[in-house]
């Protein structure tokens, strides 16, 4: 189990991206891309999702993979539910490598249609 964990998600904020953001939910059965994100200059109007609209009701490992494609990377992404948390490496000030440069995993459960 990872460390971090939200009970009863009800959205998740994407702040910004630089470069490319994928966010997956997995459980013992599947796996569901939730969002891909592709953006860059680390750029703040990012998007806003509800997984219970998304899911079924139940336990997951939401996955965050944050690549870079050279340059400065950064990835700011808020989840909501019974506590909040925010994820994400702020925005380098050098140059990253091009591939992932960032990767979490964060327990959620989620009760679908609320």
């Amino acid at each position: 189990m990872s460390s971090k964990s939200v009970e009863n998600v009800k959205e998740i904020i994407v702040g910004s991206v630089d470069n490319e953001l994928y966010i997956i939910a997995s459980n013992e059965n599947e796996s569901i891309e939730l969002c891909h994100i592709k953006s860059g200059y680390y750029y703040k109007d990012g998007c806003k999702f509800s997984p219970p609209s998304i899911l079924s009701t139940g336990n997951y490992k939401l996955i965050f993979i944050g690549i870079n494609w050279g340059g400065p990377s950064g990835f700011q992404v808020k989840i909501n539910g019974d506590t909040e948390l925010s994820i994400g490496p702020a925005e380098s000030t050098d140059s990253k490598d091009v591939g992932v440069y960032w990767s979490e995993v964060v327990d959620i459960s989620v009760t679908s249609g609320k």
